[in-house]
């Protein structure tokens, strides 16, 4: 019954104009990741390699949608005013914003919350490969963290650090940097220590330097 009288009530909305104003639309206030009801509070915002996030809003229905520019996202109904999302692969690794809206599937869809993707602390959380035996063939080194777009700019550079040795850098976007390894610093068995450091020009004089993490060498 309350279905058939909320077809009736968006089929009105969309007659007089104000579908998405509805007292029964769904609306979707901010994104975050965090869960707790603070999250009204808090810009509409999420750390650039997130691949989950809450959506804070009212009128959910357990049937409830949430799409980002559109694209309908992974979601779960948490309550009437909680929902989480499992994010598109990709969708968060550069810089920028998104439309956030919320669809009950009933004729209902909430208007747009722009979404800010911000860039996080600076640091590495995994590298790829970790390890490679002794005497390997030169290779490229991918780093995944948070916080790389922070400086992208002309005038600070990447360098990665390997056990003190510098490696030029390339920044892919805001979560991702490579780098290429030659084939002599993989000659012998041991643990290195790898970083990020970021030069500021001229001289390359130290700017920042991320968190360390290890790659193996193994015998």
């Amino acid at each position: 019954m309350r279905r058939r009288w909320l077809a009736a009530a968006a089929f009105a909305a969309i007659l007089s104009g104000c579908f998405n104003d509805s007292e029964y639309a769904p609306a979707v206030r901010s994104v975050d990741e965090t869960q707790t009801e603070a999250g009204f509070a808090t810009p509409s915002e999420i750390t650039a390699g997130a691949t989950e996030a809450f959506v804070h809003g009212r009128n959910f229905e357990p049937s409830v949608t949430i799409s980002w520019n559109g694209k309908p996202q992974v979601t779960k109904f948490v309550t009437g005013n909680l929902a989480q999302i499992t994010l598109d692969e990709g969708l968060t690794d550069n810089i920028g914003s998104g439309a956030v809206t919320a669809d009950n599937g009933d004729g209902f869809i909430s208007r747009a919350t722009t979404t800010a993707i911000v860039p996080g602390n600076f640091e590495i959380k995994t590298i790829s490969p970790a390890s490679a035996k002794a005497g390997a063939a030169a290779l490229t080194l991918t780093l995944k963290g948070s916080g790389f777009a922070n400086f992208t700019s002309n005038t600070l550079t990447p360098l990665v650090r390997w056990n003190g040795a510098e490696l030029a850098a390339n920044i892919v976007n805001a979560i991702t940097v490579t780098a290429q390894v030659p084939a002599n610093l993989l000659a012998v068995p041991g643990n290195v220590s790898v970083s990020i450091r970021i030069c500021s020009q001229p001289g390359c004089n130290f700017f920042n330097e991320s968190n360390s993490v290890t790659f193996t060498v193994l015998p």
